[in-house]
């Protein structure tokens, strides 16, 4: 973990070594997040929400890929970063990256996000951060998939929700920053 004055260009560099996919799934929309979007995106939540929107919280990181996210998490401070993804083959990946960091605080949950549940009676993520698939690949499965994923994070958390859109996503309206009431 990193100080509460970790700076973007310090946070980039931090990602920068990460592995990326060795061999994307396009079924399963895979693509790399680059670090300098990945930074940008977490240092402009920390600037806007203070570095206490991940400092100690228990953050989830939905559809988690290399592990970008759930990395950049554990640098701002996260006590428990929980990443989920339905491959292993990008788990493995995201295992490998977890383990040249040197964060402990992430666990990696191989499981498919739309037949997980959060426990009933409680909400048990502060924050969820995410690069969901966007629903571009017009299949069964992947249609409205990216909706389903935000529908899935705001029901398990009781914080903000981070989501990076595609442009041409049918939920770009759908504000990124979302406070729960």
């Amino acid at each position: 973990m990193f100080s509460r004055k970790i700076n973007k260009r310090t946070l980039e560099s931090f990602l920068q070594p990460l592995d990326p996919f060795e061999d994307p799934k396009v079924h399963l929309e895979q693509y790399q997040t680059p670090p300098d979007i990945a930074a940008e995106l977490f240092f402009l939540v920390s600037m806007q929400l203070g570095p206490e929107e991940f400092e100690g919280q228990r953050v989830a990181d939905f559809g988690c890929g290399t592990g970008i996210f759930s990395l950049a998490s554990a640098a701002l401070g996260a006590e428990a970063v929980h990443a989920f993804d339905v491959d292993t083959d990008c788990l493995a990946i995201a295992a490998r990256n977890v383990e040249e960091s040197g964060m402990t605080a992430v666990e990696l949950i191989q499981t498919d996000l739309l037949v997980w549940t959060p426990p009933p009676s409680e909400k048990p993520f502060d924050t969820v951060v995410m690069n969901p698939p966007f629903g571009a690949q017009e299949t069964e499965t992947n249609n409205g998939i990216d909706a389903k994923f935000i529908e899935k994070a705001v029901e398990s958390c009781s914080g903000n929700v981070y989501v990076l859109l595609n442009g041409k996503s049918r939920v770009v309206s759908f504000i990124c920053h979302c406070k729960k009431c």
